[in-house]
């Protein structure tokens, strides 16, 4: 990549985490710039998967100044410099050349849209199938500033502004509540309201919005650049995002605890769980698949030169029957086993040669599918 214009490294840098904010790296990773200078000048950029001595010597050849590498030169720390290592090597020959090292690694593999985004897109995932399945912990802060009611706006505002208050498809969210501040001013102190070595109360309103990690500190410099007290009152709490897919963490150990013993845990060499089925993933089950149970029917039905006819509304009506009972995919043939069974054995000796189903037919053909226990086949 080359740039008619001279950007700084800075330049660059920023504008990478703010796609791939790098407190989304794992604990391990050590994303972000590990050599160089973020005030040096950059006017071509070279990118690839790993930094080697090889690519430093082809951004020498090409003339670039900074070199986006996926995968870190460094992982931990380096204890010395003298060239007995290809990672030592590598790093005396950027220094030397004045190229700038920067990694972008497993927080471009968990952003949004990332490595993990397009892989799974490049093996057919639809975008409102993915889900993800571990978020990070602690990449939200909330930021809670105590400041005189009449200057809430101004100071809210801002940190607005600073990139705080955005939740979802929200943006400028925040909680507010009024109350009365009290402080006295040291003798040293330039107050903005109240007298020296004198008790003072205030109404001042207490402002909490959430904010990404990276965020925090500027959102913080953003507020206490307008608000009008000498000394702002403010903390910066992290919060947990809360993962409801325990069974993705599953361990060996686990199914030890479990009561398992380990001659049949070390028979299973891969432990991998199942996320349970929505309502749109049983509605496509019902209908999609080549032999999906909706198409199984019909054939049955055709063998009594009968035509089935399934209405949009009776599917939905099936899929919130297997939801309510937790039944699954599979609880969805007993379902409609309950539904049409009687019509399965009565049309074929009648001179009926349609059976249209609908949510109508299904709600009084559903017997006692609320007093009994489905059998899943």
């Amino acid at each position: 990549m080359e740039s008619q214009n001279a950007f700084k490294v800075r330049d660059i840098t920023r504008v990478l985490e703010e796609w791939a904010p790098t407190v989304l790296q794992e604990s391990y990773d050590n994303s972000g710039l590990l050599v160089g200078d973020l005030s040096a000048k950059v006017t071509k950029v070279l990118i690839s998967l790993d930094c080697t001595e090889e690519v430093v010597a082809e951004a020498e050849r090409e003339g670039a100044e900074l070199i986006v590498s996926h995968h870190p030169i460094i992982f931990s720390g380096l204890k010395r410099l003298t060239g007995n290592t290809h990672v030592e090597r590598t790093v005396l020959r950027a220094i030397k050349s004045g190229i700038a090292l920067y990694a972008i690694h497993t927080n471009l593999d968990n952003v949004a849209s990332g490595v993990n985004f397009e892989l799974a897109t490049a093996l057919g995932c639809t975008p409102e199938s993915l889900k993800i399945l571990r978020p990070k912990s602690e990449s939200l802060h909330q930021v809670t500033v105590y400041c005189p009611s009449a200057y809430a706006d101004k100071v809210r505002d801002a940190m607005f502004k600073a990139g705080a208050g955005s939740i979802g498809d929200y943006d400028r969210c925040s909680f507010n509540l009024v109350g009365e501040g009290t402080f006295r001013p040291g003798s040293d102190s330039m107050p903005f309201i109240g007298e020296k070595g004198q008790d003072h109360s205030e109404p001042e309103t207490k402002i909490e919005l959430l904010v990404e990690k990276r965020l925090s500190r500027s959102v913080v410099e953003a507020a206490a650049n307008v608000h009008p007290y000498e000394e702002m009152a403010y903390f910066i709490t992290p919060l947990e995002n809360k993962d409801e897919n325990i069974l993705s963490h599953i361990a060996p150990s686990d199914l030890r605890s479990f009561g398992l013993i380990p001659e049949l845990v070390g028979r299973f060499p891969v432990l991998t769980h199942l996320n349970t089925l929505d309502g749109q993933a049983l509605r496509r089950i019902l209908s999609e698949p080549k032999n999906a149970i909706i198409k199984q029917y019909i054939h049955l039905f055709s063998l009594d030169n009968i035509e089935l006819k399934f209405k949009a509304d009776a599917l939905d009506w099936i899929v919130e029957q297997a939801l309510k009972f937790k039944l699954g995919a599979r609880g969805l043939r007993g379902i409609l086993e309950t539904v049409l069974t009687d019509d399965m054995f009565e049309l074929p000796s009648s001179d009926v040669k349609e059976l249209i189903v609908d949510r109508k037919y299904c709600e009084g053909h559903k017997g006692n599918i609320e007093s009994q226990e489905l059998k899943v086949a």
